[in-house]
């Protein structure tokens, strides 16, 4: 099945990642690139239109798609993903699909601590049956070596000028 955006201009400059999505099996993606290119929203929509079919109607809240975060800081004021961000991700996947498939977005990975990456590992390690996930970061090279490589790496680059002043 091929993926189109809700609507023309919806997803712009990733056309390539969009048409690769639906052919690949591996139950754990990497999104990384820079800030602002819509990894992210890309993540987003893909997790919706595999449970309510493409184009998804919108993007709010469905009990299949689970999204998590940086909500912590450390000391010197920057952002992390903890222990207890990742957490709940263990009880969320044991459960089955309400719809088709769990999707779990896991936002701004390069900023995991320690011991929420290794729970992330154990669950990465044998993923449960009917459990999508999509680990969006900058750059790949700051994720533990273990993790990366359990993951289907999408490259996300700049958007050109051009398309987005359309």
């Amino acid at each position: 099945m091929a993926l189109h955006p809700a609507h023309p201009g919806a997803i712009i400059g990733h056309e390539a990642v969009l048409a690769l999505l639906p052919r690949l099996t591996a139950q754990t993606l990497l999104f990384s690139g820079p800030e602002g290119v819509g990894r992210r929203t890309v993540a987003r929509w893909y997790a919706w239109g595999l449970n309510r079919g493409f184009p998804p109607p919108s993007l709010g809240e469905h009990p299949d798609v689970l999204e998590v975060g940086p909500k912590a800081r450390d000391l010197r004021g920057r952002a992390e993903v903890r222990l207890e961000e990742v957490a709940p991700l263990l009880e969320w996947c044991s459960s089955h699909p309400r719809e088709r498939v769990k999707v779990a977005i896991l936002d701004s990975a390069h900023l995991l601590t320690e011991a929420a990456a290794n729970a992330l590992l154990k669950l990465l390690e044998e993923p449960p049956a009917g459990n999508l996930f999509l680990i969006v970061t900058q750059p790949p090279a700051s994720l533990p070596p273990t993790i990366h490589s359990r993951c289907h790496r999408m490259r996300f680059r700049p958007i050109a000028d051009a398309l987005v002043s359309k």
